[in-house]
């Protein structure tokens, strides 16, 4: 028979009880939403899916105002594998002067990316808002837009390489106008380009084309107002849709398409998204969610706060469950920071930094758990919300020209 020493006994009890003890007290420690810690980030590259934001350069670049420059900093480098320059890819700022370029901060969005170990995205090299003077108002014929508008693309294409990701080639062609003929391609009146230069879409697509080198970067359309196949944008994605089949027949060379998805917390048509998502994969296209956010009342009772993570949530999951939608983008994630104003609280994190219900929604949905996805449905089938058929009801769109600050 072995004796043991009680002495012994008395010590490994001891050593035991420290070791729970301490076990306890130094765990990994969890968040305030009960999950280990992580961020969008993180749970994104998890399964594969991008998690996007824009970045403004005069934000990430404050002397005057360091502790807000270094809030910001951090929430885009944590929660974004993906960042696309809010303003500074954009033509005024890339070619201030005719045929005088300037890439000075565009490359700082670009060198972000890299040092972060982030996807780069550019936005855009063509729109028909928020050009430049000497380019809307140089009286210049059509040829002459054509070959400007060539070399610009090209420039730009040949400039950043693989380095970007993708390209948004073309923003917000299509009109607005739901009164016209279902499904005919309309495009909107354009300072410069349309009408002006009637085919300019398909000129912006060949010039990307043919500036790159490989089958990167990505050529994308994008817009607005295009989010559902269903409800209230139904129309306009109609149209979208028909005037990419239109432009993949002739062989015009684009890879996919954006859904800007500026929604209010209100929209009931989410489940048109998924069928939206479906029909551009069916024709062989990319689609990425790229600048998602939601208004709000200004009047931000709680049960708003839930229906805007509800639609936030239940967008991510209509994203996650395509397998050709290959990035899941905001603009932004800081109220703070909006093109939107704050007391509109479009974005995950709120005008303080701190994690709003967004974030818990998309935290949740990206682990894998449904919750908030379920509620969202569960409300609109109760019918609790107003359907609406127009977006002029839904929604008072308002140009990006508005927000604009850098």
């Amino acid at each position: 028979m072995v004796r043991v020493n009680p002495t012994v006994i008395l010590a490994a009890a001891f050593i035991i009880t420290i070791g729970v003890f301490y076990g306890w007290i130094f765990k990994p420690q969890e968040s305030p939403f009960g999950k280990e810690a992580t961020t969008l980030r993180e749970a994104g590259e998890a399964i594969g899916l991008p998690i996007g934001t824009c970045v403004g350069v005069n934000y990430y670049d404050q002397p005057q105002n360091t502790t807000d420059q270094e809030l910001y900093r951090e929430l885009i480098h944590d929660q974004a594998s993906l960042i696309v320059a809010e303003n500074s890819c954009k033509w005024p700022a890339t070619e201030p002067s005719d045929g005088v370029f300037d890439f000075t901060k565009c490359d700082i969005v670009r060198d972000i990316a890299t040092k972060s170990n982030q996807i780069f995205r550019g936005h855009n090299l063509c729109w028909g808002v928020h050009n430049p003077d000497w380019l809307v108002n140089g009286n210049f014929t059509s040829e002459q837009l054509k070959e400007k508008l060539i070399r610009h693309v090209k420039t730009l294409v040949k400039k950043y390489g693989t380095d970007a990701f993708a390209w948004d080639v073309v923003n917000e062609a299509l009109t607005d106008d739901q009164s016209t003929p279902t499904g005919e391609v309309v495009y909107k009146v354009s300072d410069p380009w349309y009408p002006a230069v009637p085919d300019y879409v398909e000129l912006a697509f060949t010039a990307a084309a043919e500036a790159r080198t490989s089958d990167k970067p990505l050529l994308f359309y994008n817009d607005y107002g295009v989010s559902s196949a269903t409800g209230c944008t139904s129309h306009k994605s109609d149209m979208m849709y028909n005037m990419v089949k239109e432009l993949l027949s002739k062989g015009v060379p684009i890879d996919g398409v954006g859904f800007q998805m500026h929604l209010y917390s209100g929209f009931p048509d989410a489940q048109g998204i998924e069928s939206n998502f479906k029909r551009f994969a069916d024709l062989g296209l990319k689609v990425m969610v790229t600048e998602l956010d939601v208004l709000c009342s200004e009047n931000y009772t709680e049960a708003e706060e839930e229906k805007e993570a509800e639609l936030y949530a239940a967008v991510l999951a209509a994203c996650m469950d395509e397998n050709a939608c290959i990035a899941f983008g905001m603009w932004g994630l800081t109220d703070l920071h909006s093109w939107r104003k704050a007391s509109e609280h479009p974005l995950p994190f709120d005008d303080a930094y701190k994690p709003k219900l967004v974030f818990k929604a998309l935290l949740d949905t990206l682990n894998g758990n449904r919750t908030w996805v379920s509620r969202y449905y569960q409300r609109h089938s109760l019918n609790n919300e107003k359907r609406v058929t127009s977006c002029d009801d839904a929604h008072n769109w308002r140009d990006f020209l508005e927000g604009y600050t850098q």
